[in-house]
């Protein structure tokens, strides 16, 4: 019974041999000692054909621990297909890139411990080869990957790895180029391009990375300067200025330093708008090849000093920085300062040559009703503001009726009569009382003007005006008075500051 037992194991045992030895062997085990003769792969991996690309992976562990082993050897292999595909894991990849890269060799890892299908497409373990020496085992894995599908995988790693440190390292690059060939407008802004994608990137390295992207950003910005060609001109209103406002951007602190060509500075200026009020208007100008902006102007309808700028434009690309927080928050607030910093101010006169025109003045003051009230106080405190100011004006002395009528032409005429060659210009219009109020013992007033100002050779309406005052009084007539002479002073101003 027992020699029956014996031969019953031994058979068994020749054919778990026998079965090991046919084809691939198991994956998650095997004999300790291979019967077979050494595969040539063993001694050279095998050469690339056109369909596969094999590698070859193999470990050994002096305790003669096969699991060990075979789990060494497969490290092994991997580390040459990822040498293969060619990506390298350094300070600037990404958190992605290594998350897809430990995929990729997580799937390997189990398509060599599992049986089943495969989970990396195209790759197959080809056979395996185990060793024993002294007691040392040896394990060697030999790896058949499809070439088509190992090309899609390199290229979608690479891919994956370049992408955010092309972010950084492209415009950062590039930055350096075009400081070096003496385009530092369009450095400066490579660099604050490098640093908004290391800011928004999560490179193990990026804040490093951020740094010296401001840094290189304020080194070249704190070496450029604006010079200004002129300044403190003057022109009368409604006419153009003799020469355009002028400035050179250079690199470096005067005017013989190197010019920096297609920069875009913004130009800030002062305008009269159409509702009668002052506002800012500003456009974007670049620097020509050689550093130089000029820029003309447009006619001032208004009087007094005002300002021109010009400034270093770079809004656009600071704005991405402006959403950063953290410790990167104090340097986007030295580098706006730095920019800010950038720009030089013109000053100007306006000045009118109205005061030398004489004029004719004509307003009716009317009650709430539309009637005229057969008092001059609008005009007469319109008088008083021209007067001060030095402006030839006199009183047109056109009937109501005739003012009232809407007739400009008709005005006109007369005043030219009346005065001939001696008055050029006619200021003419109404005032009227538009609301009426007595609360609290007091009496409230509001009144309203509208005056027209005409070149009388040409009959061209040279202004317009039309203004409202508020006042209060004690009683009804110093009320509707102050009101009266407050808006004269109203229209005065106005047209002091807006004649040309």
């Amino acid at each position: 019974m027992k020699r029956w037992l014996m031969c019953v194991t031994s058979g068994i045992a020749v054919i778990l041999v026998l079965a090991s030895c046919a084809g691939v062997p198991s994956r998650s085990s095997g004999p300790k000692t291979e019967s077979r003769e050494v595969p040539e792969w063993v001694k050279s991996t095998p050469e690339d054909t056109q369909e596969y690309v094999y590698f070859v992976g193999y470990a050994s562990d002096p305790d003669g621990n096969q699991a060990r082993a075979e789990e060494q050897a497969t490290y092994a292999m991997i580390s040459e297909i990822t040498r293969y595909i060619g990506v390298r894991v350094t300070s600037q990849t990404t958190a992605e890139a290594k998350a897809s890269l430990d995929d990729f060799q997580s799937s390997v890892t189990q398509e060599v411990r599992q049986s089943s299908d495969s989970r990396v497409t195209g790759f197959r373990i080809a056979d395996k080869w185990v060793s024993e020496s002294d007691g040392e085992l040896t394990v060697y894995l030999l790896g058949r990957y499809n070439r088509e599908d190992l090309m899609k995988e390199k290229r979608r790693l690479e891919e994956i790895f370049q992408a955010k440190i092309d972010a950084v390292a492209v415009p950062e690059q590039e930055g350096r180029e075009l400081e070096g060939k003496g385009r530092y407008f369009q450095a400066i802004r490579r660099y604050i391009q490098a640093a908004v994608a290391a800011a928004n990137s999560k490179v193990d390295n990026a804040d490093i990375l951020f740094q010296r992207n401001i840094d290189n950003a304020k080194r070249v910005i704190g070496s450029i300067s604006l010079i200004k060609l002129n300044d403190n001109l003057q022109v009368y209103s409604g006419q153009s200025f003799d020469e355009d406002f002028g400035v050179k951007l250079v690199y470096g602190s005067d005017l013989e330093a190197p010019g920096i060509p297609g920069a875009d500075l913004r130009v800030s200026y002062r305008m009269l708008r159409s509702n009668g009020r002052m506002g800012v208007a500003s456009e974007v100008r670049q620097t020509d090849s050689e550093g130089y902006l000029t820029f003309t102007h447009p006619v001032p309808e208004f009087v007094g000093t005002a300002q021109l700028t010009m400034a270093l434009e770079l809004e656009g690309y600071l704005e991405p920085l402006y959403q950063v927080e953290g410790p990167f928050q104090a340097q986007v607030d030295s580098l706006e300062d730095l920019v800010l910093d950038k720009r030089v101010t013109f000053r100007y006169e306006v000045v009118s040559n109205a005061k030398n025109v004489s004029t004719a003045l004509s307003i009716v003051d009317m009650d709430s009703a539309g009637n005229p009230t057969g008092k001059r106080e609008t005009a007469s405190s319109v008088m008083d503001s021209l007067g001060s100011a030095g402006f030839k004006i006199r009183l047109a002395g056109a009937p109501d009726a005739m003012i009232l009528s809407g007739g400009r032409s008709a005005v006109e005429r007369e005043v030219i009569t009346k005065f001939g060659n001696e008055v050029r210009r006619l200021a003419y219009g109404t005032a009227r009382i538009d609301e009426f109020e007595e609360r609290d013992g007091s009496f409230f007033v509001k009144v309203r003007g509208e005056v027209t100002v005409t070149e009388l050779e040409t009959g061209e309406v040279i202004a317009s005006i039309n203004r409202t005052k508020r006042s209060r009084g004690a009683n009804v007539g110093s009320a509707i008075s102050a009101a009266f002479r407050g808006l004269g002073q109203e229209i005065g101003k106005e047209l002091i500051n807006s004649l040309p």
